[in-house]
């Protein structure tokens, strides 16, 4: 597996259809993270002083959890089809992903609801089960949305296609946790200024809309990218193991 040839496909997809990617990721993924995160922000103050009760924050967090996990998984499906069409050399439209994503939302949900709860409890458990769970289904989502296999489906068959080749997808993993890594510390950056600023004058009613911004747009750089790396993982594992790909983009946006 070409580590290179996926990064310039994932990339090639992103800036050759810049505007819709970005856009996906920026209204399904960014907006409503930075909408919840300046809603949290603005919150702890109120249970500071009282007017809110304790319990309420975590309510509040909850909520803003399921919101933002909802539109970024039609983010994510969205996306997967963009990325698709890239590699067939073509751009697909706004309408033609958000139908696709909308199409295979629920099953998309379904993924990341099971996947999750696995993940969470080998990381429980120890921390490796859950990277090598993390590689083996890790084209999981396009297969949802290319191939529309269903939750267990679309886990059985990733780890076929991941067989043999998880040591060069644990690579690409470590990338995509490098980058969130730097996107973390920039955000970290912005919202500690915030603070010092806000410390300074007394005045804390501008932090929340600073942890709205780095919010939304890491959220926006993060999906987006992780988006077209596992989808162009996808195309990668399916040319090597079983020649070139000849699922058209039909299948992906009817």
């Amino acid at each position: 597996m070409s580590i290179g040839r996926i990064l310039n496909t994932a990339f090639g997809a992103i800036f050759g259809n810049l505007y819709v990617m970005l856009g996906i990721a920026f209204l399904f993924s960014g907006l409503p993270r930075g909408l919840v995160a300046y809603f949290q922000q603005s919150a702890l103050p109120s249970v500071g002083a009282g007017r809110l009760p304790p319990g309420a924050i975590m309510w509040i967090f909850v909520a803003g959890t399921l919101v933002t996990m909802l539109f970024t998984v039609i983010a994510q499906g969205a996306l997967i089809g963009a990325t698709m069409a890239a590699s067939h050399g073509e751009k697909a439209g706004l309408g033609e992903c958000l139908a696709t994503a909308f199409r295979r939302m629920l099953s998309m949900i379904g993924l990341g609801l099971v996947s999750g709860v696995a993940l969470v409890f080998a990381a429980i458990l120890l921390v490796v089960p859950a990277i090598i769970l993390a590689t083996v289904w890790y084209v999981a989502g396009p297969l949802v949305v290319v191939e529309r296999r269903g939750v267990f489906a679309a886990l059985g068959r990733s780890a076929d296609l991941t067989r043999g080749e998880r040591w060069s997808v644990f690579v690409v993993l470590l990338i995509i946790v490098g980058f969130f890594v730097v996107v973390f510390m920039l955000s970290s950056v912005v919202s500690g200024i915030g603070i010092a600023i806000s410390a300074r004058s007394g005045d804390f009613s501008g932090l929340a809309v600073l942890t709205a911004i780095a919010g939304a747009i890491s959220a926006t750089l993060q999906t987006v990218l992780t988006s077209a790396i596992s989808t162009a993982v996808y195309i990668e594992l399916r040319g090597l193991k079983e020649g070139p790909e000849a699922q058209g983009l039909d299948a992906v946006f009817a």
